[in-house]
């Protein structure tokens, strides 16, 4: 069979939909591969991970392995694919050696960037496979010594390069295990993954992971209660949006200074779920994630762009998902309090919402931060409250005070 019989592309619809059936709960990382053999017939399959490492077997030599036990050894063309990243995706040592042993001229067939098939020889990217031809000895000697090389040193690569990865995996499932919560959740009917397309990737330090050029703003002096719209105004323009805070607080978010006591004395308010509660200008209360959601979306549609922007609100987070967002870049508006000490309570905080008779009993010190970052002890903020830089808190005390707070957090989810 010659390069014109091979249908390329064919091969890669092949190969995608066997990634489907890929089991990779440790690296997310779905390969397929779609194997055609000299006679024209298509074998397929997909990487099967296991938890003791070397038991995990890639798409290529499951393909192999099923083509070899129903009778085929003479192989034209192979296509691989990741569903998970999309690009290239190539073979690893074993699956090129594997793939030497029974037909040493196939063609390697990879997705670019574009989706567009790219045809590599195998010899290209095995030159010194293990042969057993016996009339070149010496060749097979030079073979063997280059060929053990290249496997042990793929082998030590792929184990550094992967372990890390690996392992974050494995704790990634522990701590999803250890919080209860499902690893598969939707907010507003989006993955953690589908959330976060569209963003780049944080900087990384060591194990300190930051979304770089985040814009710090403060909300003085002209919001001194109106933190929640200045983290929205922070993350407009982390996204490019020239988005001023007073002008979100004055024109886009809804606000009620109507508070009054009746004859029983019984205190009523605005509802914060609804509306800011009081002026964010002057000795106002404030808001909870619905309200800045809804003045987002607002912002998006009065400015055209609803199409391609649309703020979420993550109701029932966990906080391994907020890691997972910060991992795809996606900076996240969350309630928790001033430098994560611990709330105050008073009577004259607590009313009865007009409209909803909805019980509110406001948190005293209740502050509302932008999350850009996190490391294994700290998580990193934008901090309104007048703070220069980002600034790191304890994880432990943020996650306890955001729990405290209702776990709210707001996204912007780009759609374009």
């Amino acid at each position: 069979m010659t390069n014109s019989d091979i249908n390329a592309k064919e091969l890669l619809k092949a190969a995608h939909e066997a990634a489907e059936y890929a089991y990779a709960p440790y690296s997310d990382f779905r390969v397929g591969a779609a194997l055609l053999t000299e006679d024209g017939r298509i074998f397929t399959g997909c990487n099967i991970e296991n938890a003791s490492y070397g038991a995990t077997n890639c798409a290529e030599r499951t393909a192999v392995f099923k083509a070899v036990s129903e009778g085929c050894r003479s192989f034209a063309a192979i296509a691989i694919v990741n569903n998970t990243k999309g690009g290239y995706t190539f073979p690893c040592g074993i699956c090129r050696q594997v793939l030497a042993e029974f037909s040493p001229g196939i063609i390697v067939i990879l997705e670019n960037e574009s989706g567009e098939p790219e045809l590599y020889p195998l010899t290209e990217l095995l030159p010194c496979s293990l042969l057993c031809e016996r009339s070149y000895k010496v060749f097979r000697t030079i073979s063997v010594i280059l060929g053990a090389a290249l496997l042990v040193c793929t082998y030590f690569t792929d184990r550094i390069c992967s372990d890390e990865i690996y392992l974050n995996r494995i704790n990634e499932r522990e701590r999803y295990t250890r919080l209860n919560a499902d690893p598969h959740q939707h907010y507003d009917g989006y993955t953690v993954e589908d959330l976060g397309q569209g963003y780049s990737s944080p900087e990384v330090f060591f194990s300190k992971k930051l979304i770089k050029d985040f814009p710090v703003i403060s909300q003085y002096p002209e919001l001194p209660t109106g933190c929640e719209i200045t983290c929205a105004a922070a993350v407009l323009n982390y996204l490019g949006f020239d988005a001023d805070k007073t002008d979100l607080a004055d024109h886009y978010m809804r606000s009620s200074t109507k508070f009054y006591t009746d004859n029983d004395g019984t205190n009523y308010g605005p509802d914060p779920y609804i509306c800011f509660a009081g002026d964010p200008h002057k000795d106002g209360y404030g808001c909870y994630a619905p309200v800045i959601g809804n003045t987002l979306n607002v912002y998006f549609e009065k400015n055209g762009v609803s199409d391609k922007y649309k703020a979420i609100c993550l109701e029932d987070l966990n906080s391994a998902d907020m890691e997972k967002l910060i991992d795809s870049g996606v900076p996240v508006i969350v309630w928790a309090s001033k430098n994560m000490d611990f709330y105050r309570y008073s009577e004259r905080s607590e009313w009865t919402a007009i409209g909803t008779r909805r019980k509110i009993k406001w948190l005293g010190n209740s502050h509302t931060l932008v999350l850009v970052g996190y490391d294994p002890k700290a998580y990193y903020f934008m901090d309104c409250n007048d703070k220069k830089n980002i600034v790191p808190y304890s994880r432990d005390d943020f996650i306890e005070r955001w729990e405290e707070n209702g776990s709210q957090a707001v996204m912007i989810k780009i759609t374009e």
